[in-house]
Formats: structure tokens, sequence, C-alpha cells
């Protein structure tokens, strides 16, 4: 994990936090970013963020942990998450998923309308998955 090449285009911030919690919340600034946990917590509340227009990516690997999303309707969100056991809740939808890719979008990513976009993808081995439209 610590010698792994990044797999976002340079410039991209990359984050190892190996053991504990990530928290984005309030006027926080969405940029591409990759983030290597291997067991923790991650929170991403778009619902005040200073999202860039266009197409931002936010890659999160790891072992174990607990995914969070806040998702407002006005930024497009796709979250794709590739585990051995996805455990997801999504509005309208509760599953656990056994090896396979857990897939959610906001019905703003589904219209295409938006100009703002924020594009998750997680990797681990086991996830847990929660998805909140304010």
């Amino acid at each position: 994990i610590l010698l792994r090449s990044r797999t976002l285009p340079s410039g991209t911030e990359h984050t190892l936090l190996p053991f504990g919690d990530l928290r984005r919340r309030g006027a926080w600034q969405v940029h591409d970013e990759e983030i290597w946990m291997l067991v923790g917590d991650a929170r991403f509340d778009l619902s005040e963020a200073n999202v860039p227009e266009g197409e931002t990516t936010i890659r999160l690997y790891g072992l174990v942990g607990d995914v969070d999303v806040v998702a407002p309707p006005s930024v497009a969100v796709r979250i794709a998450s590739t585990a051995f056991l996805n455990d997801l809740r999504v509005p309208g939808r509760k599953e656990d998923l056994f090896l396979t890719t857990a897939r959610w979008a906001s019905a703003s990513a589904e219209a295409e309308s938006s100009t703002r976009r924020v594009s998750f993808e997680i990797g681990a081995l086991i996830v847990d998955l929660d998805v909140k439209e304010p």
C-alpha cells in the first residue's frame, strides 16, 4: 500500500490515513483526491461544500470502512463501491452485496443536467456505504 503509485493525474491530493476517521463537512473544498485507509470511517457532506464546475473524482481505498455521503440535489453524485462485501443503504434501497460492485447515482446525475459533478470510487474488502439526500 505504501509503495503503490497514484492512480489519478498529477496534482491530485493523496491522503494516507492507516487508522481513524476522515470527516469532510461544512464549507470544505472538493478536489480530485486519492485516500488510503486501512480501517476507518469516512464522511463526505457535500451540502455546504465548494464543488468546482466539471467532474471531480474522489477515490477511497482500504480494508474495512464505513463510508457516509450526504448528496444534495445541487450536485450530481455517482458512487461505485467494489468490495468483497458491500452493505449498501441508499435512498430507496438497502441490500448486502457479495463480490460485486455497488452503484448509485443521484437524480441530478441521472439527468446529466448538473455542471458540478462528484464521482466516488471505493475499493475495499468490506464497505458499509450509507448515502443520504437532505
